[in-house]
């Protein structure tokens, strides 16, 4: 009993006051040159959601915050690549503008076993257009 108390308050010690692991402060997001070089494009349209996962395999996430798809659609809302649907697209939040069709950006009715819904979709070169602008993003 003295040996699994005396374990826990070492741990207690070792983490600054709590129990468990020390939680790391890990930095912002940031990427460098070097590892957005590494990006694997898609030759067929992916979500936002796949081509931020796709960015935060890049990065160690042990020691840097992973991206959030929410900043990234954030921002092309904000340059007028994306718009709010108002309830023209079923489930869909955003649709792309003119602007963002022209750029690569689709929306798509899709269906699974819940029924039709409406997804916002990136093709490569809208993919490009998101990785080359990742500082401004960020």
């Amino acid at each position: 009993m003295f040996f699994y108390v005396s374990d826990i308050l070492r741990q207690v010690i070792e983490n600054g006051g709590s129990v468990g692991r020390a939680r790391r402060n890990r930095k912002e997001f940031s990427i460098t040159d070097d590892e957005l070089s590494k990006y694997e494009y898609s030759d067929e349209p992916i979500s936002i959601t796949h081509v931020v996962r796709r960015i935060n395999n890049l990065i160690d996430a042990s020691i840097t915050k992973k991206l959030s798809y929410k900043v990234v659609s954030n921002w092309l809302l904000e340059i007028g690549l994306l718009e709010p649907s108002n309830g023209r697209y079923p489930n869909s939040r955003t649709c792309p503008t003119q602007m963002g069709n022209d750029m690569g950006i689709t929306i798509e009715k899709r269906a699974n076993r819940r029924g039709e819904y409406y997804a916002v979709y990136y093709n490569r070169n809208a993919q490009e257009f998101i990785i080359n602008h990742i500082q401004s993003i960020t």
